[in-house]
């Protein structure tokens, strides 16, 4: 029974892999693609706790790699040219010029 329950969540993890991976790949729903992957890997890294190892690049620096992306594209948003922009449009910052006086 417990590998059965196992099967399922390794099943839906791919599958929100998977579906995250599309998401991103298209940048459709950049955002929130970039967030659920952000919190997976929270998670994974959170939940299993590795075994002491003498290699700092086992484990640690991975998924600290990862989230760092993850999180960076959180907050950058899609690309000009992905799927967002054509439903949304490009966004435009102008920043306003102000003289040293």
């Amino acid at each position: 029974m417990a590998t059965k329950d196992a099967g399922a969540t390794v099943r839906i993890g791919g599958g929100l892999a998977v579906l995250t991976g599309i998401l991103l790949v298209t940048g459709f729903r950049t955002r929130l693609a970039s967030l659920l992957i952000a919190l997976g890997i929270a998670f994974i890294s959170l939940r299993t706790f590795p075994l002491p190892t003498r290699d700092l690049f086992d484990r640690l620096l991975p998924a600290l790699f990862a989230e760092t992306m993850s999180m960076a594209l959180v907050f950058l948003g899609p690309g000009a040219f992905s799927i967002d922009a054509n439903l949304y449009g490009r966004k435009e910052i102008i920043i306003p010029y102000r003289s040293r006086e």
